[in-house]
């Protein structure tokens, strides 16, 4: 099977709370309801999501991320 990244789309969404647990969750994590979706499609066809809570993680997906991982080979990239 062909592993290597041919394409990788990133959408960004903002997910609502309801209006109680969403005013808690605003005062005390600001923005926590922006997420980036990662949909990555291999070359064999294969397509894989993944997510990042974007301002509350280790790290943010960079450009330069994307650009490393496109075109690599999915298996030695994770």
């Amino acid at each position: 099977m062909d592993l290597q990244v041919e394409e990788i789309e990133r959408i960004t969404v903002e997910v609502p709370f309801r209006e109680v647990p969403g005013r808690n969750m605003v005062r005390e994590l600001p923005q926590c309801t922006i997420f980036e979706i990662c949909k990555v499609r291999l070359r064999s066809g294969v397509i894989g999501w993944g997510e990042t809570l974007q301002h509350h993680t280790w790290g943010q997906v960079s450009e330069e991320a994307v650009a490393r991982a496109q075109g690599g080979e999915a298996a030695s990239l994770m």
